[in-house]
């Protein structure tokens, strides 16, 4: 005859399995303790709280993923749209629509050459402030639930590098900082045989000669001491040189893959972009402005962080990438419509950045990546001369 087994209680206090013989509600280690179960006897069912997060497989969805790449997109479109009403609305009113059919196309074009004018360009420009701080409190507020889960630690901050990287970093930053005396050598023997004039307006030839001077030796000293510096890879300083070499590789990396699509891509000239540029002086302070300190942090948190890694553990490693890919190159469209040579490097340099959010598991690197890569358009950007 079988004996029908006692259902297994717990404690009323900790949730601890109890022996099928104990009278009392609570366990033993809650009973010593009068005050409530002790720091000492903590069940193990209530530690994957205390888990720290991981970033390829987080608490949220591919629906806030998606929704919140969808609100980015959203808001860089209407506030800029809603500041440029904001101004052009009182000229509007002082210039009402002609009452004749024969006045309306005179009317049209003095609007869009307002919509079009400088100021009007400036303002959309600067409006993208604003569109970048309510991005991140969106982000921040759903993803950390209003501080209730760590922010960054959720998205993937802290890198710690690899092995393979740890052993070649010591090549690597010797190749870099080699390749950096070459290029600053051939920009002095050029600067000699086109010295600039000083009707060009750019930077006297002496203080740019001095200044690659100086960086030509601070880069050969730094190349004799990094025999010291390296010799413990566990060092702080050698881990911080590894990291600056990866961080370094993968941006050449990606500007000379970008300068080979230039030379085989066609590059249309007037895009949505240049105009923009061309539009006045300002217009390309506040655009280098925003590209260096404001543009990488936001789309860094958009794209590798809450998008990929709501991606991530849905549709596996590979998708996640082609995804994210895709969608950041696909919100450059319209500004660089034409420009295939542009589009190819935003591609590439959007597929560098995944891969590197992939392999390291870190935003961290590919923030700096991205701020490097934007600090040389923004050179680019304001060596630009005239309106």
């Amino acid at each position: 005859m079988e004996v029908e087994s006692l259902p297994l209680r717990a404690c009323s206090i900790c949730g601890a399995p109890l022996e099928p013989s104990a009278y009392s509600s609570i366990c033993a280690a809650c009973f010593r303790d009068s005050q409530g179960p002790s720091s000492q006897h903590t069940p193990d069912w209530t530690r994957p709280q205390e888990r720290p997060p991981d970033p390829d497989n987080p608490p949220w969805g591919l629906g806030l993923g998606i929704g919140t790449w969808g609100f980015s997109v959203a808001v860089s479109l209407i506030i800029p749209l809603i500041a440029a009403l904001v101004w052009l609305a009182p000229k509007l009113i002082s210039h009402p629509p002609p009452v004749s059919p024969e006045d309306s196309d005179a009317w049209q074009a003095e609007v869009m050459a307002l919509v079009n004018s400088p100021t009007s360009l400036l303002i959309q420009v600067i409006a993208i402030i604003p569109t970048h701080i309510l991005t991140l409190l969106f982000c921040w507020a759903t993803i950390s639930r209003m501080g209730k889960r760590p922010f960054l630690e959720s998205l993937g901050w802290k890198w710690t590098i690899t092995p393979t990287l740890s052993r070649v970093a010591p090549v690597l930053s010797r190749v870099l900082l080699l390749l950096l005396i070459a290029g600053i050598a051939l920009a002095m023997l050029n600067l000699l045989r086109h010295p600039p004039q000083p009707e060009d307006g750019g930077v006297p030839g002496w203080l740019t000669m001095g200044g690659a001077a100086v960086v030509g030796v601070v880069a050969s000293v730094f190349l004799m001491l990094l025999p010291n510096l390296q010799r413990d890879p566990n060092s702080n300083t050698a881990v911080g040189i590894a990291k600056a070499s990866y961080v370094v590789g993968v941006l050449i990396a990606v500007l000379i893959l970008s300068i080979l699509a230039e030379q085989v891509l066609p590059n249309k000239e007037n895009t949505a972009f240049e105009m923009l540029l061309k539009s006045s002086r300002q217009a390309r302070i506040w655009i280098s402005l925003l590209a260096v300190f404001s543009a990488p942090i936001v789309e860094e948190v958009i794209y590798r962080g809450v998008l990929y890694s709501a991606l991530r553990p849905r549709v596996g490693l590979n998708w996640a990438i082609g995804i994210v890919t895709l969608l950041f190159s696909a919100v450059h469209f319209p500004q660089y419509w034409g420009a295939w040579a542009g589009l190819a490097g935003l591609t590439l340099l959007s597929l560098a950045l995944t891969a590197v959010r992939a392999s390291t598991r870190s935003l961290f690197p590919c923030i700096l990546i991205h701020m490097l890569n934007n600090l040389v358009a923004a050179i680019q950007i304001l060596s630009m001369k005239g309106q």
